[in-house]
């Protein structure tokens, strides 16, 4: 059980506990005597109160920004919830609190045991009702509870102080989540130009144009490395020679990362003009499959359909021409 769930369910046990607590108050009500214990007993269920508020403060501000604010109020009113089990949302929270996320969790856990120990002491006060004269001899007296309420005062506390921090320090996480990504696709787009090289074996130039797209592929620690890889895609197009003079067509591939799998040493890759080059010795190789939802785009109205000799080939379709992308041009093969 995560820590955001527990909170949820630390969120939603307090008033169960001031709702016992009202009724024995109710039933010391008409007891002269026993009006101290009244007192304790308000003192007790003002101070849940507080660290109920304090906590709900918690929750919201921890969710701030992270969901939608209707989806905030939807968890604060119904604490224990499906929403506070979403894998996405505990994925944002981990991220926020970085490596004070365990430490949350165990508050939060020591938390909703410190409330157990509350809740059975009250059931146990409880047994000392009378049902025929319905009066409660309630003998909880401060020294019993105030322990218990430490406690809890501290685990909120505690809860309080590891997202304020923890918030601080988010905006400097995501610049280096954001640059831990950008390693990667730099990495990528040196495999997608080689693997291209590579599988271009003929002697005719070709123009290689590559889409340029916001990455909305978010780094969260504890993140497979093969499995962000596996998030991207790359949008190609290359050119080919036609039967139409000066004309040429079009081929577009959307290129996915697949790691290779242990089996025969892969093909020699022509160099990859950059420094960089010398650093890929022992690094894990990606090849680049193609998408079966490729098309063919010409400049001709009625193009003659023609095939590159490449292992990147997809299925070919004629579409108008439409071609508005920007394309990046390769240096002569």
């Amino acid at each position: 059980m995560s820590g955001l769930e527990v909170a949820g369910i630390v969120l939603g046990s307090i008033p169960l506990l001031i709702i016992a607590l009202e009724k024995y108050t109710e039933g010391l009500s008409t007891l002269h005597r026993w009006r101290k214990y009244k007192r304790e007993l308000q003192s007790l269920i003002r101070n849940l109160e507080t660290e109920r508020i304090k906590l709900q403060n918690v929750c919201e501000k921890l969710l701030l920004d992270l969901v939608p604010h209707y989806k905030i109020e939807a968890l604060i009113d119904n604490p224990m919830g499906d929403l506070w089990r979403e894998e996405e949302t505990l994925k944002k929270v981990q991220f926020r609190l970085g490596k004070g996320f365990k430490v949350f969790q165990d508050t939060a856990n020591d938390l909703r045991a410190t409330l157990f120990d509350l809740g059975r002491l009250i059931e146990s006060q409880g047994e000392g009702m009378f049902p025929g004269l319905k009066r409660a001899v309630f003998t909880l007296s401060r020294s019993q509870y105030a322990d218990i309420l430490t406690e809890i005062r501290d685990s909120v506390s505690n809860l309080e102080n590891l997202t304020d921090r923890n918030m601080e320090l988010e905006p400097a996480r995501r610049v280096r989540s954001k640059q831990k990504l950008f390693t990667i696709l730099r990495d990528l787009s040196e495999s997608l130009y080689r693997a291209l090289r590579s599988s271009l074996t003929c002697s005719c130039r070709h123009d290689i144009g590559l889409g340029l797209e916001t990455r909305k592929v978010e780094v969260f620690p504890g993140d497979d490395e093969q499995k962000l890889i596996g998030l991207n895609s790359f949008k190609t197009s290359v050119s080919y020679k036609t039967d139409f003079g000066p004309l040429k067509a079009w081929q577009d591939f959307n290129l996915k990362p697949q790691r290779l799998c242990p089996g025969p040493s892969p093909p020699e890759v022509m160099p990859f003009p950059s420094s960089r080059l010398g650093r890929t010795s022992g690094k894990k190789r990606v090849q680049f499959s193609d998408s079966p939802q490729g098309f063919l785009t010409t400049t001709h109205a009625t193009p003659r359909v023609a095939k590159v000799p490449t292992s990147l080939t997809a299925r070919d379709h004629t579409v108008p021409v439409t071609k508005s992308s920007t394309h990046v041009t390769d240096p002569p093969w």
